[in-house]
């Protein structure tokens, strides 16, 4: 049966390094989050439109571009622009250099993010969304 509420709990991770966007999905359905994954600006932009996640976990530097384009893509879109966003880095320097307001994100965190971290952030996307918290965590 399609639960209309899901969506809300689905999180998208865009990260080009495949072991970092691993541990972001894994620390994330660990959480009991619907996690879906993408590691391009081409499919994150096909998934936001496609998957209509909740919040979307996105790294600033991708294959095919930078992060702050899809982020600024999402805001541009009407559909899109309430989706919470959560952006990663490896450059300690990209946070005095970038205004998270400026593509729509929440924060910004350095990798390494630490899954507990990561999973507070994500969390206070869905906090406003009333039956939009993750069921209990999967053992």
């Amino acid at each position: 049966m399609h639960d209309p509420s899901h969506h809300r709990r689905r999180v998208l991770v865009v990260d080009g390094d495949d072991a970092a966007r691993d541990g972001f999905v894994s620390a994330l359905e660990t959480a009991g989050y619907d996690v879906i994954q993408a590691w391009s600006v081409v499919q994150a932009m096909r998934l936001v439109l496609s998957a209509r996640p909740g919040a979307v976990v996105l790294d600033l530097v991708l294959p095919d571009g930078h992060g702050i384009d899809v982020g600024m893509a999402m805001r541009a879109i009407v559909t899109t622009r309430r989706i919470c966003v959560v952006a990663v880095t490896s450059t300690a320097s990209s946070i005095a250099l970038v205004d998270p307001d400026s593509f729509g994100a929440r924060t910004i965190l350095v990798k390494p993010v630490s899954p507990r971290e990561l999973v507070a952030c994500v969390a206070e996307c869905f906090a406003d969304a009333p039956d939009a918290s993750p069921s209990s965590p999967r053992t």
